[in-house]
């Protein structure tokens, strides 16, 4: 895994009755032979471990920089760009430079930009990364939490970090959705 191996993609969620991008994902994959390519399930967990996970979240934020920047000159919408991170990259200074400069030349370009963490990190967050989303947020930048395996989560927390995304798997809303209790879960999300 290196930054010059790695491709970025986008894949634009797209509202069929209206035909309306709602949000953008950006992701990175790996080429393999062929033209094709190593998805992040297969991957992201030995770059986390062999210290790669900064280059390859670093890659997605230049990736949707790139294209917050190009839209807003242009005097368009650049909608929603959800970027996967890690705490490990959060703390990191060759990723937080390039973006508290891009937010200090254009703070506009904050609102656009959804920092999307596991939610297993989420559970594992210390004080310096608690500060550091906290800072985030204040200049604009909002959050998301991925894989939610369950909904005991704090609310004040989701709030105060300026979480604005909780991506629950499928069968866990399903299984929520079948009893009261589930629903009031869900309601106070």
């Amino acid at each position: 895994i290196d930054s010059k191996s790695m491709k970025v993609f986008s894949q634009s969620i797209v509202m069929f009755d209206k035909r309306k991008t709602l949000f953008t994902e950006v992701f990175t994959r790996i080429p393999m032979r062929h033209n094709t390519y190593m998805s992040g399930s297969h991957f992201i967990e030995i770059a986390k471990q062999s210290g790669y996970i900064t280059d390859i979240d670093l890659a997605a934020l230049r990736y949707a920089l790139g294209k917050v920047k190009a839209a807003r000159k242009a005097k368009k919408n650049p909608g929603l760009y959800f970027i996967n991170i890690s705490l490990t990259t959060l703390k990191h200074g060759r990723f937080m430079s390039p973006l508290l400069r891009a937010l200090a030349d254009d703070r506009g370009i904050a609102p656009f930009l959804v920092f999307e963490l596991q939610e297993s990190e989420m559970s594992r967050i210390d004080n310096s990364s608690y500060d550091l989303l906290r800072g985030l947020s204040g200049l604009g930048c909002r959050l998301s939490i991925d894989h939610v395996e369950g909904l005991d989560m704090t609310v004040d927390l989701l709030r105060e970090l300026n979480v604005r995304f909780v991506k629950i798997r499928a069968a866990l809303l399903i299984n929520h959705i079948t009893t009261m209790r589930g629903m009031q879960s869900i309601k106070r999300l």
